[in-house]
């Protein structure tokens, strides 16, 4: 099918509404394929008279017939894109799932490990055993004396006190 010619046959439809009867082999042959697909429509009154149909109407607001098969070739990549974009997708979803499931099934078995572990150390020492005693009797000896210098505390006696304690 001749582009040129079904353009010049989509102009006529623009401007008239209908095409007229064609006497041109070229043309015939031409609007049979447009026929063909869809694009035009004979009424049945008429049958050498064509007129557009929805996809036809379609044509004619894109404003020709070489313009409607860019955008329909330029719609077709964009889809073949999508789909292919799509298939790259699914594979990644595939293929990290399962060790997504994998790692997070360790990560359960070892936080209830984990838990069992704890519940067994606090079984085995009841608050009134001796190893339980003697992690809550602390003395002070261990612990560090705090020294407040003068220019931060404001009760220079509680400081001097401090200092004296400290040297003695």
């Amino acid at each position: 099918m001749n582009d040129d010619i079904a353009e010049e046959i989509f102009e006529i439809i623009q401007r008239t509404g209908y095409c007229e009867p064609i006497t041109d082999w070229e043309q015939i042959k031409c609007a049979v394929v447009l026929k063909n697909q869809g694009y035009l429509n004979t009424p049945r009154v008429n049958t050498e008279i064509y007129e557009s149909t929805v996809l036809g109407q379609e044509v004619l607001q894109i404003g020709s017939w070489k313009k409607y098969i860019k955008a329909k070739n330029k719609k077709q990549k964009n889809l073949e894109r999508k789909e292919y974009y799509d298939s790259l997708m699914s594979r990644l979803k595939f293929y990290t799932f399962w060790p997504v499931l994998i790692l997070g099934a360790i990560g359960g078995v070892n936080s209830i490990i984990d838990v069992e572990k704890k519940y067994r150390e606090n079984t085995s020492t009841l608050p009134g055993s001796e190893e339980e005693q003697s992690k809550h009797n602390t003395s002070y000896k261990g612990q560090n004396k705090l020294i407040y210098s003068p220019a931060k505390v404001v009760d220079t006696l509680y400081v001097q006190k401090k200092i004296k304690s400290k040297h003695n």
